[in-house]
């Protein structure tokens, strides 16, 4: 089996618990000798719903493996609202990745541009995964001036 089968999550392409053992064995093994500095995120891709992802940084159990939460992906992939896989995965997210999109497609739309509720979404993050770090992955310029805009409305509270 490849590295990647082993490490990738590919809903439906073999039992959940068949595809946490694989991969929680490749990280045990890739993570092996590396020094406590090296990070591991784990994105969710083709992801139908959080668990499986829950289930494998469960089994791992090394605080240096954690969960790359794709807003976008989860909007694009998966009928579990947004709300609900960061409230589940909650300290297991180490990162996130921001954008939006139609709700169909990984469109990498700006912030402000999209079926993603943003707000709701940068609230539920910093309730349930306050320490988390963030990239944006769509246009800068208008992400930056919504995120702006939204710092404003949760400072003034």
């Amino acid at each position: 089996m490849s590295e990647r089968a082993r490490a990738g999550y590919f809903p439906k392409a073999m039992p959940v618990s068949q595809w946490v053992r694989n991969s929680a064995a490749f990280w045990r093994e890739y993570l092996a000798g590396k020094p406590s500095d090296c990070w591991v995120y784990i994105e969710n891709v083709a992801d139908e719903e959080p668990g499986p992802l829950m289930e494998l940084v469960n089994e791992i159990e090394d605080p240096r493996i954690s969960v790359c939460l794709d807003v976008g992906h989860a909007r694009a992939n998966s009928p579990v609202p947004l709300c609900q896989w960061i409230e589940g995965l909650g300290p297991r997210i180490g990162h996130v990745h921001l954008h939006n999109n139609d709700g169909q497609r990984d469109s990498h739309w700006p912030l402000n541009r999209g079926v993603i509720d943003m707000a709701e979404t940068l609230d539920s993050l910093a309730r349930y995964a306050p320490n988390t770090t963030y990239t944006l992955e769509c246009d800068p310029e208008e992400s930056l001036a919504w995120l702006a805009e939204y710092r404003g409305r949760t400072d003034a509270r």
